[in-house]
């Protein structure tokens, strides 16, 4: 999909709100932006705060366990956030190319 966005005096230009949802950005999020060529893109920045709360279910499987088996499972778990994120974003990226 294309669209023309126009250059403010600023320098700002404003992404349209189609193509904020199929990245994902939120109000106030920062985003990457790379010149790959004669191309400026614009890749939203991964917060690890964004994961928060991901291993909260692993608290209770904690109890009486050694800190290695701990760490193992809070690397595990991290792991699994990530795979997830990343899924959730391909499935986006994949429904936005079906869009006209």
């Amino acid at each position: 999909m294309i669209q023309f966005v126009t250059i403010t005096s600023q320098g700002q230009i404003t992404i349209p709100a189609h193509f904020r949802r199929v990245l994902g950005l939120q109000k106030k999020q920062k985003a990457m932006i790379i010149i790959k060529g004669d191309e400026l893109v614009i890749k939203p920045e991964v917060d690890i705060l964004d994961l928060e709360g991901s291993l909260a279910h692993l608290g209770k499987k904690n109890k009486g366990k050694t800190i290695d088996e701990i760490l193992k499972m809070e690397k595990e778990g991290v792991e699994e956030a990530v795979v997830e994120r990343y899924q959730k974003k391909q499935r986006r990226s994949a429904n936005a190319n079906l869009l006209p």
